[in-house]
Formats: C-alpha cells, sequence, structure tokens
C-alpha cells in the first residue's frame, strides 16, 4: 500500500525533506505536465535483491550504484537473462510517461531490452511466441526499437545509429487513446543533455497500438533478452529509471537516503510533532543550532529549476512557514551568495516576503518584494511563481489564522535569472552563517513551471484538483 506522511518525517537522527514515507506516489497536474512535485517520486531503487528478480545465467548482469543496472557482455541472442520488479496487477494502466538514461559502449548485434512491461515472466522470445502481449525497449546494433507486441504481431519503430558511450536520455510515454486506432499510441523521445522537452533532441519514436488492444502491465523488466540462439553481446549501463507517474521528478533522490555525505542534513533537524499543518510533523530550524540541509548541485536532476547547463528557469515554490520574526533570514533557495552563484531565492525579512533573483552571473541579487506585513508565531502558506521567458513574478500568500490570501503582489523583474551550478539548500546556505532561518517549515515543493492560484490554493489545501493525476494518500498512522 502507498502511503503518504506530510511534512518532514523523522528517523533515526535523519530528517527527509519528502511527504512519502514508503512508496512515491505523484502528485502532478495533468493540464501543465511541467507541474511536478519535488517530495514524493523515487527512482527505481535495485538494493533490495527481494523486490527484483535477476534470472542471470552468465553473471552478467550487476547493480553498481543504488540506481543503476549494468550489463558486462550480456549475452542477449542465447540466453534467458532479465530483471524484474512486480508492480502487481494493471499498475501501468492508462497514460504514463517512464524515464531513464541509457550509455551502451558496446553492442555487437546484440537484440536486449532496457525498458519492458508485460504480464508474463519470460523472455521476450518466449512471450512472443506464445502470443502474449508485452511493449519494450530493445537496443539492436546501436539504435534502438520500440517494439509493441501484440498476439504475437510486432508494430515497431527504429532510431538513428546511436554513438557509444553516450548518456541518452529516454522519455516514453503512453497516451492510451491516442493512435490510428483509439488504443494508445506510444512515443520515445531520445535526448542528449537532459530529457525531453530540453536537452538536444536526437530522434522521436512512435507506434501505434493494434486495434482492439488496450493493455495493463503488471511486470517491469529493467532488463530483458531476445533469445534467438545467436551469440551476440550487450555491454553498457541504465540508470535513474522513473516509472510511477506521469513526469520525472525535479527533486533530487538523494536527499532520500542518508545524513552523511554530500547531501548532508545537518544538525539532526528536529521533527516538530506539536506544531505543523499537515500529516502529524514539521521541521523545526534553530539559527542558534546552524541548522540546516542541503543539496550538491551534482545531485539535482535535470529538470531542477536553474540547474547549471540547462534553460529550465520558469519555476514555482510554495511552503508552510512560521517563524518568531527575527532579523532578515533565507527560506530556501538555489544558489551561495559566498560563492556568487546566486540563482534564487526566498527570504522572510521579519515583517514581509520576498524573492532574490541572481543576475550578472550570480554576483548580484534583485529583490522581488510582497507587501503584506506578517505577524511573528504564525502560519502562512508563501507561494511564488517565476516566469523565465517573460520574467513576470508573483507572490501568494496565505493567512492561517485570518484564513484568507493577503498577498498577491506581483511583477516583472528588471533581469534574467541566472542559471549556475549551486546548491539547492534549507534554512541557510550551506558554508554561510549569516541569514539563518529560525522557525517551522512544512509541506516544501518545488515544481518546474509557473502555477495557477487555483493550483496553489489546491496543494495549500491538501486537496486533489480536476485532473488531478496519481493518488495522494493521507498519514500512515
Amino acid at each position: 500500500m502507498r502511503t503518504r506522511t506530510n511534512g518532514f518525517l523523522w528517523r533515526a537522527g535523519l530528517v527527509l525533506l519528502c511527504l512519502c514515507a514508503q512508496a512515491w506516489a505523484l502528485n502532478d497536474f495533468s493540464d501543465d505536465p511541467n507541474c511536478v512535485a519535488l517530495y514524493n517520486f523515487e527512482a527505481a531503487d535495485f538494493t533490495t535483491p527481494s523486490d527484483w528478480i535477476e534470472t542471470d545465467p552468465g553473471a552478467d548482469i550487476s547493480f553498481p550504484a543504488r540506481y543503476k543496472v549494468q550489463w558486462s557482455s550480456l549475452n542477449t541472442r542465447n540466453t534467458d537473462s532479465y530483471v524484474y520488479h512486480d508492480y502487481g496487477a494493471g499498475y501501468f494502466s492508462g497514460d504514463f510517461t517512464h524515464k531513464f538514461i541509457l550509455n551502451v559502449s558496446g553492442s555487437s548485434n546484440a537484440a536486449g531490452y532496457c525498458w519492458f512491461l508485460a504480464n508474463t515472466i519470460d523472455d521476450a522470445i518466449g512471450l512472443r511466441t506464445a502470443g502474449i502481449d508485452y511493449m519494450g525497449l530493445r537496443i539492436y546494433t546501436m539504435a534502438i526499437q520500440l517494439y509493441v507486441s501484440e498476439n504475437g504481431t510486432d508494430y515497431t519503430d527504429v532510431t538513428v545509429a546511436l554513438s557509444t558511450s553516450t548518456d541518452y536520455y529516454i522519455t516514453i510515454s503512453r497516451d492510451d487513446d491516442a493512435g490510428a486506432n483509439g488504443t494508445g499510441q506510444m512515443t520515445v523521445d531520445i535526448h542528449t543533455g537532459a530529457h525531453h522537452p530540453d536537452g538536444t533532441h536526437i530522434d522521436t519514436l512512435t507506434v501505434d497500438c493494434g486495434a482492439g488492444e488496450q493493455n495493463d502491465f503488471r511486470y517491469f523488466f529493467v532488463t530483458q533478452s531476445s533469445n534467438t540462439g545467436n551469440n551476440y553481446y550487450l555491454t553498457g549501463s541504465c540508470r535513474d529509471y522513473y516509472l510511477d507517474g506521469s513526469r520525472a521528478p525535479i527533486f533530487p533522490i538523494d536527499l532520500l537516503l542518508d545524513a552523511k555525505g554530500d547531501n548532508d542534513l545537518y544538525d539532526n533537524i528536529d521533527a516538530n510533532t506539536v506544531d505543523y499543518k499537515q500529516g502529524t510533523q514539521s521541521g523545526q530550524f534553530a539559527n542558534a543550532d546552524a541548522d540546516q540541509a542541503w543539496i550538491e548541485e551534482a545531485y539535482l536532476s535535470d529538470d531542477f529549476p536553474c540547474k547549471g547547463g540547462t534553460s529550465n528557469t520558469s519555476f514555482s515554490v510554495a511552503f508552510w512557514a512560521n517563524s518568531p520574526g527575527v532579523d532578515d533570514t533565507r527560506v530556501l533557495g538555489k544558489g551561495n551568495v559566498t560563492n556568487s552563484t546566486n540563482c534564487w531565492c526566498i527570504h522572510l525579512d521579519g515583517t514581509k516576503v520576498y524573492a532574490g533573483i541572481g543576475y550578472n552571473g550570480g554576483a548580484s541579487v534583485e529583490a522581488l518584494w510582497g507587501t503584506a506585513v506578517l505577524t511573528a508565531d504564525q502560519w502562512y502558506h508563501i507561494a511564488f511563481t517565476f516566469d523565465g521567458g517573460t520574467k513576470d513574478w508573483k507572490f501568494r500568500v496565505w493567512d492561517a489564522t485570518a484564513g484568507s490570501v493577503v498577498d498577491t503582489t506581483s511583477g516583472t523583474a528588471v533581469n534574467s535569472i541566472n542559471v549556475e551550478a549551486g546548491e539547492f539548500w534549507l534554512a541557510h546556505e550551506p558554508g554561510s552563517n549569516v541569514w539563518e532561518f529560525t522557525g517551522v517549515l512544512d509541506e516544501v515543493v518545488i515544481f518546474n513551471d509557473v502555477l495557477t492560484d487555483d493550483q496553489i490554493d489546491d496543494i495549500r489545501g491538501d486537496q486533489e484538483p480536476p485532473g488531478w493525476v496519481g493518488v495522494v494518500y493521507e498519514d500512515d498512522e
């Protein structure tokens, strides 16, 4: 059962900035597919052996990292070799979009699948021979083939030739009612540098599903052979499979791992089980203890707003905050004043909220001020949006005590936002001992698009707006 715990989750001295305790259901607005919450989606995790069943007679498949599968001269044409996970009957149904990164370092006429859905456990050739439906993405020599196999008939499309040792960002989408037969259309967008629609477009594959076919699937295979009795080998890897929703997350999954290393959560940020807005707890920060959390640039996913080397400059951020009204404090942001790598941040100055937009190569900050006077020791839901194309921005601040929106200030920035490598942080920026936030935070979310007022209000109310994709679960108590 997928469950949700709202707010900051405390486990064994670790604060997880997330809203899901066990399974990570995706909250996505289907009418605006770029609106993706940061807190509730995790890549396929290969570190729990009982979750992934491996058939590997040549011992050629390995998992060198938590979210990565690797093949070393895997004989895809003369063995039944596969790794799969049982997601439950009908799990992959309706519309969906899956993402992962493929890198092939060698393929001697191999024919192995790097993404595969079916309802029966077998090698691809065995399934096709038995007339059992499946769909998959096959690496054949140095090309990618999209396969939809229905009742023993294959519907396919093939890419242009690919280069070896290159990261290809694969986005696989199913529109369940589209296509020539109205039974579904599969689309594969292949990019370098970042997932579709960012990065450099290499090719797009499209296959219409057959008449009368509209399949749901149970098993996901991260590796699948195509045993025809020939000896051909595949070497390479795939990583960062995002399977559970309609878009990959923009928040770095490594924050969910541990309290050590580059993605440290410092000073054991406490869970406040008395004062919170949703769920059963919030995150308590104290400037006297230098409480903070941050994520290094390398751990940010490709869709994160203002990630270095990308063009992601439109975003929305929303959170609940309750502060005693200390001097100017930085609540959260990306970039670093000390290192002149400012991208964006949200401040509380004791009486008002404002956003800082980095420009001049990150060396300067333009302040975009809200107008409402905020009261200390009181809950506010603060949302800020920025359109990277028009430079239009707005605040939407809800006063929980008054029960109303108290700030809708908007405007157009003078400067374009800076895009540069730099940390994402909470409470105060890494390496700094100034602007330290004191207070309570809850329900922190970031989106890589501009939210509407209605969408912001739905988030604040923990509601499911019309067109909501996925299921939001309540606390797991």
